[in-house]
């Protein structure tokens, strides 16, 4: 979590909160899950009317509709943000609504975001009950018509909006293709857009970009600069000369933005691209003209309350000034209103998250605030005060704030578990029970796999297969086995947890788990996806017990090539839970099992067992080799391990580093992901669910690439691999561990995120590959039970396999009895020239 503005009461987070979402954090150490301590909150506000809503007004323009992502609402009225074809006063299930664990159950029901905590309409100005102003006029957006004619035409794109956490006057949005983002500079071009709005972006002229002077300096130095028609600059001056010369407006228009009569979207990226890629030295700058679909960061801003005076203050003395004429048109605005006492009786949220906007709070709803808030922001000092959770209910024309609505307060600042508290309210994590609806969904106990379900699946039961996880772990969605078939083959299969044939589509249980989308895994405890009877017993690959599963099985050879391979719903019967330790020390040969306290089940001898991990580990390390030969790249960072008192208190920290079993298991894991990619892909070109992983920044590698310089090391950045390399010298080669650190981590800069998608999208398949691990499809299957992606996946491969069967393509189910060798040698491990710990990036 960012911290809070320099003035701000102390606001003690903690960084606790981490969503497990990628393979590289798949197996990592856990805490176990405890139950949630009691806390001096949360406490719910009274509502009456609500503390946000009266009955009169409009919206303005922050709620979530259920029309078009493409185009903004019709309305030429300042403060209109809004989706084609809905409604502004529509909630309903919304995606902020299920990105929200704050709506229904734990705040009670929440005013609609159209209603005005001022009792005015769009673009009211005035403070209730005062006829005082605190206006400041934003720019209008455009109308639907306008903004769909200019999409179309590549005048207009839709992007996200990310604002500078250390800068709020400074934004930026990804264009895709472009070597470096958008500037958006200027709360005024920022136009009441909030972090993680999709917004509808405007790129002003040519002339109009800006120069960073310093890269223009090195390009002069070194002679690159382009020059006469070869400079997009100087071309666009020329033209619009000779435009100007003629009388001919539109030829002007034409040479000063190029890219609105190159054709449509792409081509106009690529005209923008092109003139990027001539004159590096400059950024694309533009303007939001509409929000295409609010962020749910509008509906989870949490803060602590203060009076408009002391809120504004504190901004003015962390920017350096005290003038209103120096401040920027919204806060010079709002500096007038508060001294024209257009403020009295508000009070102000200042958001613990400093890329959030401060929000006003209009005296109907101060007056519905307990007593104690109302003192608390009140006083002076500063020191202590209750962290609160609110929403946007609007963001007027005519207003240099948002109207928020407190929903509920969450604990003292300072408190632990209201520090926790906090985070998980600002991120919109689901921390209530489920629901009573979701409940029903379960199956009753005790429950066992049914006759009828057990003959459409495998039976694997008789199986050798085992889990390998964190000690602590409850929730196993994975497991191996492996077995030798002869001739230096061998039959090895990963068995994930058949979650998808125990959530039904379309059910609450369906939807509970969409809506919470991933466990949350904090220091203290774990916030499941799923209800515990699932993920942690009926789901759960506990060992001796039949379990449902979809399996995938492989006929390899000692360096993981794949002759055969075989998909399909199964029964298992864990012969055992190991730990990444236990199978750690089988690794380096000192594992005694009699100081571990782990059953095996059917007969199965530790022998077994440990052959069968070493036939693992030889062929992970050999895939693995080969993964990083390929151009794989893995960024390390230290990663901190917790160790907590009886009250919930950190008392020491750890580096946590990841070793050759964590990378056992990790292996097969992406292959399996790598190779379900395929299969649905095939299936269904249009419709298959992957997860991409774009090339980093141009701009952000070449500055860290000087960076590395001013260091004394050289990195060639011109792929993955060759980074991969250079960072496997820079670690050989440099002694000072401090120095070492930086530069991993300044390594991880330019790494954007990966991303799920639609292979029906307006993308090339040359735009599925995943960069990091260098694969051309990749997606989500191995965890079902704490990510929804892989739900839906597991779905898709059902799907996928029933399709295979109607046209009755092979399935190579022979491989399933392939009679097994007495004995094989065990494949010999290799060295992996690569990062021993886990990736700073979610894969």
């Amino acid at each position: 979590m960012s911290a809070p503005p320099k003035a701000t009461p102390r606001a003690d987070v903690p960084a606790a909160a981490r969503r497990a979402s990628d393979e590289q954090q798949d197996h990592a150490s856990r805490a176990g899950d405890s139950s949630s301590s009691s806390r001096s909150g949360p406490r719910t506000i009274p509502r009456g009317r609500g503390t946000g809503s009266s009955s009169g007004g409009n919206s303005g323009g922050n709620s979530r509709g259920s029309g078009s992502r493409d185009h903004a609402a019709a309305s030429g009225s300042p403060g209109a943000a809004h989706l084609a074809g809905s409604s502004p006063h529509q909630q309903g299930s919304s995606p902020a609504d299920r990105s929200s664990g704050m709506r229904s159950r734990r705040y009670g029901k929440w005013p609609s975001a159209g209603s005005s905590p001022a009792g005015g309409g769009v673009g009211s100005s005035s403070r209730q009950g005062s006829g005082k102003s605190f206006t400041f006029n934003w720019p209008a957006y455009m109308d639907r018509e306008q903004l769909s004619h200019a999409m179309k035409r590549g005048h207009v794109f839709r992007a996200k909006f990310r604002l500078n956490a250390s800068n709020r006057t400074e934004a930026f949005c990804t264009l895709e293709g472009l070597p470096s983002d958008m500037t958006i500079r200027g709360e005024v071009n920022h136009n009441r857009a909030v972090e993680g709005d999709e917004v509808a972006v405007l790129p002003f002229k040519l002339k109009d970009w800006f120069v960073v002077y310093k890269e223009r300096e090195k390009l002069a130095e070194a002679g690159l600069l382009p020059e006469g028609k070869a400079d997009p600059l100087a071309l666009a001056e020329e033209l619009a000369n000779m435009a100007i010369a003629a009388n001919d407006d539109a030829g002007v228009a034409a040479a000063q933005s190029p890219w609105t009569v190159a054709g449509g979207t792409e081509a106009a990226l690529k005209v923008i691209e092109d003139a990027l890629r001539a004159r590096p030295d400059m950024r694309v700058t533009g303007k939001v003209v509409a929000i295409l679909e609010p962020s749910p960061r509008r509906e989870a801003i949490v803060g602590v309350l203060l009076t408009p005076a002391a809120a504004m203050a504190a901004a003015a003395a962390a920017g350096g000034s005290s003038s209103s004429a120096a401040l920027p048109p919204p806060a010079a605005a709002a500096a007038a209103a508060l001294a024209s006492g257009a403020y009295e009786g508000c009070l102000m949220l200042v958001p613990l998250d400093p890329r959030l906007p401060k929000g006003l709070l209009p005296p109907g709803a101060v007056a519905e605030l307990p007593e104690e808030l109302r003192a608390e922001a009140a006083a002076t000092d500063l020191t202590s005060r209750t962290f609160v959770a609110a929403a946007i209910s609007q963001w007027p024309a005519g207003s240099a704030f948002p109207l928020i609505s407190v929903r509920t307060s969450l604990g003292p600042t300072g408190d632990i578990e209201a520090g926790t508290a906090a985070l998980l309210a600002g991120e919109g994590i689901r921390e209530e029970d489920f629901s009573l609806e979701t409940y029903a969904c379960l199956p009753k106990v005790p429950w066992s796999i049914s006759p009828a379900d057990a003959a459409t699946r495998a039976d694997f039961s008789t199986w050798r297969i085992f889990s390998i996880d964190p000690i602590t772990a409850r929730d196993l969605d994975d497991a191996l086995s492996i077995q030798p078939l002869g001739s230096g083959r061998w039959r090895l299969g990963v068995h994930i947890a058949d979650v998808a044939s125990l959530v039904k589509p379309g059910t609450a249980l369906d939807e509970e788990a969409q809506q919470r989308g991933t466990s949350v895994y904090l220091v203290q405890r774990v916030l499941p996806m799923l209800p515990r009877l699932l993920c942690e017993h009926l789901c759960s690959l506990q060992p001796g017990e039949p379990k449902c599963a979809f399996s995938i099985v492989w006929e390899v050879d000692e360096n993981g090539h794949i002759y055969r391979e075989w998909a399909g719903r199964s029964i298992i019967n864990s012969c055992a839970k190991l730990a990444y330790p236990m199978v750690q020390q089988m690794i380096e040969g000192c594992f005694d099992p009699g100081t571990w306290p782990v059953k095996l089940f059917h007969g199965v001898t530790w022998e077994q067992v440990i052959y069968d991990c070493m036939a693992l580990h030889g062929i992970a390390t050999r895939l693995r080799s080969a993964r990083f030969g390929s151009g794989a790249l893995r960024l390390t960072n230290t990663k901190l391990s917790f160790a907590l008192d009886t009250g919930g208190n950190p008392v020491s920290t750890s580096a946590y580093v990841q070793a050759e079993a964590n990378h056992l298991v990790e292996e097969f894991m992406l292959l399996a992901n790598m190779r379900v990619a395929g299969i649905i892909a095939r299936a269904f070109p249009k419709h298959a669910l992957l997860r991409r992983h774009p090339p980093p920044s141009e701009r952000k590698l070449e500055e860290f690439k000087a960076a590395a310089a001013m260091l004394g090391v050289t990195v060639d950045a011109s792929s993955a691999g060759a980074l991969q390399a250079s960072l496997n010298a820079i670690r050989a080669a440099c002694q000072d561990d401090a120095a070492r650190e930086v530069i991993m981590l300044l390594a991880t800069k330019p790494m954007q995120l990966a991303q799920y998608f639609c292979t029906g999208e307006a993308l090339l398949p040359s735009a599925w590959r995943h960069y990091a691990l260098a694969m051309d499809m990749y997606t989500h299957f191995t965890s079902p039970i704490r990510r929804y992606p892989d739900v839906i996946v597991h779905r898709l491969l059902q799907a996928a396999l029933e399709l295979q069967q109607q046209l009755q393509q092979p399935d190579n189910a022979e491989l399933l009895t392939a009679p097994i060798a007495d004995s094989a040698k065990v494949p010999e491990p290799v060295e992996v020239v690569a990062a021993p710990s886990s990736s700073s990036r979610r894969r």
